[in-house]
Formats: C-alpha cells, sequence, structure tokens
C-alpha cells in the first residue's frame, strides 16, 4: 500500500542518516584519540538492522563499537581489547565529541586519567580544561598534570575518626595551589625544586 512504501521509505532515510552519523562520529573520536597518544588506534561503530521491526528503545538497529589500537590488529568489541587507561582515553574522547553538540550545563569526570601519565597525563588536562570554555567541569584526579590546568582547585580529604569517615572539600588558591600541586608531583615532604616546578605547571597552562 502507500501508507507501507511512505513507511519503508522513511525508515531507509533514518537508516541512512543513523549510519551517516556512526561514520562522522567514529571519525571525529578517532581525531580526539590521536590527540591523547592513541594516533594508532581506530575506532568504528557499526549500526546493525534488526530482523525484527517491532519499535525498540534503541531504534531498528544494534549498535556496536569496536576498536583496535595497534596498526593492523583486528578491531574487537571495545571492552574485550582496551586497557584501563586506553578505556579512560576513548570515554574521554566520546564524552568530549557528544559535549560539542549537546546542553548538558556539567559534566563530571571521575578518574579519567587512570593509568596514565606524563605527557599523555598533559594533554587530558588541556583537553578538558579546553572543554570547560564550553561547559562546567568537574574533575577528579591524582594527576598533577590535570590538576594544574583547572581554573578553579579544591582539596578532597579523608578523616576518619571514632564516628566514621567524612569527606572534607576545601577551596584552594594562590600559594595553597602550588603547594597541591607539588604534594601530587612529590608526596607530602615536596621540596623548593617540586614547587618551582608545580608553579611553572600552572603558569604554563
Amino acid at each position: 500500500s502507500t501508507l507501507s512504501l511512505r513507511r519503508q521509505r522513511q525508515m531507509c532515510i533514518r537508516d541512512r542518516q543513523r549510519l551517516d552519523g556512526a561514520k562522522i562520529l567514529s571519525f571525529q573520536i578517532n581525531e580526539q584519540l590521536s590527540k591523547l597518544s592513541m594516533q594508532y588506534a581506530k575506532l568504528e561503530i557499526f549500526c546493525t538492522t534488526r530482523d525484527d521491526e517491532a519499535p525498540a528503545e534503541g531504534g531498528l538497529e544494534s549498535v556496536e563499537i569496536l576498536v583496535s589500537t595497534n596498526p593492523g590488529a583486528k578491531a574487537e568489541a571495545l571492552a574485550k581489547i582496551a586497557s584501563g587507561g586506553e578505556l579512560s582515553r576513548i570515554s574521554l574522547a566520546i564524552q568530549v565529541i557528544a559535549a560539542q553538540t549537546s546542553q548538558i550545563p556539567s559534566l563530571v569526570f571521575d578518574e579519567v586519567d587512570v593509568g596514565i601519565g606524563g605527557g599523555v597525563a598533559k594533554s587530558i588536562g588541556n583537553l578538558l580544561r579546553n572543554l570547560g570554555e564550553k561547559a562546567q567541569i568537574l574533575c577528579v584526579t591524582h594527576q598533577a598534570q590535570v590538576a594544574s590546568q583547572g581554573h578553579h582547585h579544591f582539596s578532597v580529604t579523608k578523616v576518619t575518626g571514632e564516628h566514621g569517615t567524612l569527606t572534607c572539600i576545601e577551596e584552594l588558591s594562590g600559594e595553597a595551589v602550588v603547594n597541591e600541586i607539588a604534594r601530587m608531583l612529590g608526596g607530602d615532604d615536596f621540596t623548593d625544586e617540586s614547587l618551582a616546578h608545580a608553579e611553572q605547571m600552572i603558569i604554563s597552562d
């Protein structure tokens, strides 16, 4: 019937839009991954049409994310092939791209930099800082390279007493920020060298 043909045509258009969107999203995520020292990673989003035409929460297709992290490696399911540090970076890349088109006013990243360090941590800090220009970003981190790039700083500590454990949050500013970055770099017994390093990190960012 005419109604049936119209419905099939609309379904084909939606299918094509979703497939095209998956390709664009994959490309954008891979661009972000290259900035996070995963230049050999390749993420692909596959949409497979369901046999059952009945309406489903995820639409008429099942969506799967496959990734390969080394040149020439076969793309496999994300959960199967990625390490903890790689999962953190892939998650961040996806959220960065999603945030560019969403209206979400605040995003929370809880230790998204687990399992990484050095230059990669600095890249993540830079990415989060840039994202902070478009939305409010709350980031929990143990990495000095990430923390040094924040617009505002808070120290989170736990105090254990007779009646349980309390979580304390203290806003830091000025010299207290430098001291905390230095502590993250070298422990509680920080030196003049670590203080100078921390101050330089904050200035350069």
